[in-house]
């Protein structure tokens, strides 16, 4: 099932141990709620949404990956500042937290 978790407690578990973090995250299933700070397209092309903590002292982002016409039109109508439920599955840790496979819950 999804692990629920906010990015605060994502950067906390980082700040503390990032490579313990990140093995325990292997294969995990996220969602998780943040405010849109941008959204972009990857190397692939895929869409993405680079999400923020409410906390201004997080500082990792969560960069939520999707595919399909069904994310790419939701990513479209998203607006900076907006707080949005996203899932995703963990795809690593490469300046900010990568979710792949994901989806927009509200």
């Amino acid at each position: 099932g999804d692990t629920e978790t906010t990015i605060e407690q994502i950067n906390e578990a980082y700040a503390k141990d990032t490579a313990a973090a990140d093995r325990a995250n292997e294969g995990r299933h996220f969602k998780l709620s943040g405010i849109v700070e941008g959204v972009g397209r990857d190397l692939l092309d895929n869409p993405y949404i680079k999400l923020r903590a409410a906390d201004e002292n997080a500082v990792l982002r969560v960069r939520c990956t999707g595919s399909g016409k069904e994310y790419e039109a939701q990513v479209a109508e998203l607006t900076e500042g907006q707080t949005i439920t996203v899932s995703g599955t963990y795809d690593g840790f490469l300046v900010n937290i990568l979710l792949k496979d994901c989806a927009i819950l509200g």
